[in-house]
């Protein structure tokens, strides 16, 4: 098709030098020329409906403007709602009359009905009006293809401005924040037993619908039954309290379809446990419900995946909300690894003024200390025993100290075969602030550090060294020089002792230093802090070992216990007598 001025100018189909055929004076229709023009006219129309060649048309409301224009040459005559042609269509030309077949014969025995004429019974009716012309373009919520959009396809009539009103006048201060925030990738909500997790999902999950319209979101809880349980039942009651046309369906898995003032969205119910079944989707927002409760691993590899297909919408988001459930998925996304593109907001069971009488009170009566902290106040905390350096806190026992060149340095060090830790501290009046930490692989590799790294304190003879005292008759490079010669032929003031101190002492002197407020921790030692947090007594009374290797949950501890029960020990003994001196 081509464009003369302002009207179409449909070429002719002919590309035969000789005249045309007698029929070439009308233009027969085609069904791409409808389908070029926007339209779709009945069977009959297509195959017979024609009109005069050189015939005026009036074109009507286009995207390429008005016009007036000549069809020349075509078989196309289609009418369609776009072009507005004059009524010259020739009248439709009757069908030819098909030879009738000779009858069947009656069978003996059985009384039939004379067989019937079906083309005289079809010659005897009357001939029905030509059928409208039809246009799937006419049926499309919203509008024509060749137009602008008249429509959104949705059965909300609230206003958006309204609905989002409603919406955060009912939600707590916390829930608030947690739904206004639209800018964090990944955004986090910890809090206890009946502190409005759920709710707060449910308003999430409507006001990121409302944000990314034509799209897709998920919304994931750890189990299919809790799906079923939880979410279901709560997000039903939501989307009725506030009026929300929506669609449901169960199978084959659970979805809505949200009416919403900018449109409708799909919002998936998936299970975490079952995170592989999203491959291939094209996300705009994903929300989480108790993912604390999914193993460790589970909700790593979810998230990964969740991650993975939020490349949709306007402000692609993973949100999550989960009770606290010790140092797991919550704690290491959102406090170990906090970055940047990360948010955790917390809150309290107490905050909650709506839950009934006697909830708090029962709470505080029955549950011991660490599952107060976890499921009433939204803290992590080790639920499994009490941990060994329980006075540590992260918000109180921290420093931003650094070194000064006339610094004396104290380093204590564990030594492992497959890794050791270095924990270096200094000493500011009667506190010991522990400013960093390293993790070389053995012993020659940590001469080389200290040295590289602290060459002032090494050569002013202040850079101390606290071995681990079984450095004496062993080697982390199976040689046959000791950790502690090697040590020593690096140049550092060594501080040996003849045998390391008892457990329960080295314990007490870090936690009496902590109560004590006298033990800061610097925020880049991030291992130490994970070992106090969550070292805890196993079954037989003493601290829990690690397997070695960063992941060490009592190498940090141990060095850090070495240093300090030499720097600040319980007791000290003198010639003639004893003395207990408490710090």
């Amino acid at each position: 098709m081509q464009w003369f001025g302002s009207a179409p100018l449909i070429s002719s189909t002919y590309s035969n030098p000789r005249p045309p055929p007698d029929h070439a004076d009308t233009a027969q229709l085609s069904s791409v020329s409808a389908f070029e023009t926007g339209t779709l006219d009945t069977a009959q129309s297509i195959a017979s409906r024609t009109i005069p060649l050189g015939a005026p048309i009036t074109r009507g409301p286009h995207p390429r403007g008005n016009g007036t224009g000549v069809l020349v040459g075509t078989r196309c005559s289609l009418t369609n709602p776009i072009f507005n042609y004059p009524n010259t269509l020739s009248p439709t030309p009757a069908p030819p009359t098909p030879t009738p077949r000779r009858p069947l014969p009656r069978r003996s025995g059985k009384n039939y009905p004379p067989p019937v004429n079906s083309h005289k019974a079809a010659a005897a009716r009357p001939t029905p009006a030509p059928h409208p012309h039809v246009s799937l373009l006419a049926r499309i919520p919203s509008g024509a293809c060749l137009s602008a959009p008249t429509g959104t396809g949705t059965r909300c009539s609230e206003s958006y401005e309204n609905l989002k009103a409603r919406i955060l006048a009912s939600l707590l201060p916390a829930q608030r924040d947690f739904c206004e925030d639209t800018g964090t990738k990944i955004l986090g909500f910890c809090a206890g037993f009946g502190a409005g997790k759920t709710r707060a999902l449910c308003a999430k999950a409507t006001l990121l619908a409302m944000d990314n319209p034509g799209t897709v979101m998920a919304v994931f809880e750890p189990t299919n039954i809790m799906i079923r349980d939880v979410w279901l039942r709560s997000f039903d009651d939501w989307l009725e309290e506030f009026d929300i046309p929506h669609d449901f369906r169960v199978s084959p898995q659970p979805e809505y379809i949200l009416h919403h003032p900018t449109g409708t969205t799909t919002l998936l119910c998936r299970a975490t446990e079952t995170f592989n079944r999203i491959r291939g989707q094209t996300l705009s927002a994903v929300l989480a419900d108790e993912i604390d409760t999914s193993p460790y691993q589970v909700a790593q590899k979810a998230s990964e995946m969740m991650l993975a297909r939020l490349r949709g919408g306007t402000h692609p988001q993973l949100a999550v909300a989960s009770t606290p459930e010790g140092y797991n998925w919550m704690f290491k996304t959102f406090v170990e690894n906090d970055g940047p593109d990360r948010k955790l907001i917390k809150a309290r069971t107490t905050d909650n003024p709506y839950l009934p009488e006697g909830f708090i009170e029962s709470l505080y009566t029955n549950y011991p200390t660490q599952l107060i902290t976890s499921y009433i106040n939204g803290d992590f905390c080790n639920l499994e025993n009490t941990t060994v350096y329980y006075p540590f806190s992260r918000d109180q026992h921290w420093c931003d100290t650094t070194i000064e060149p006339d610094d004396r340095i104290f380093v204590g060090i564990d030594f492992n075969v497959d890794g050791c830790f270095l924990e270096v501290i200094l000493r500011r009046g009667n506190d010991f602030h522990v400013v960093a930490e390293h993790c070389p692989k053995d012993t020659p590799a940590v001469v080389r550090l200290l040295q590289d790294t602290y060459p002032e304190q090494l050569a002013a003879g202040n850079l101390v060294v606290i071995p681990d005292a079984a450095s004496r008759q062993r080697s982390t490079t199976n040689s046959s020089e000791s950790d502690l010669a090697l040590l020593r032929r690096g140049g550092f003031s060594v501080k040996a002792q003849p045998s390391n101190p008892e457990i329960a002492d080295r314990i007490n002197c870090v936690n009496v230093l902590l109560l004590a407020n006298r033990l800061k921790v610097h925020n880049n030692c991030k291992y130490l802090i994970r070992s106090m947090e969550q070292q805890a007594y196993d079954s037989s009374g003493k601290p829990t070992k690690g397997r070695g290797g960063k992941e060490d949950i009592s190498g940090p501890v141990d060095s850090l216990g070495y240093a300090i029960h030499y720097l600040a020990p319980l007791r000290r003994y003198a010639s003639g007598g004893s003395s207990f001196l408490t710090y």
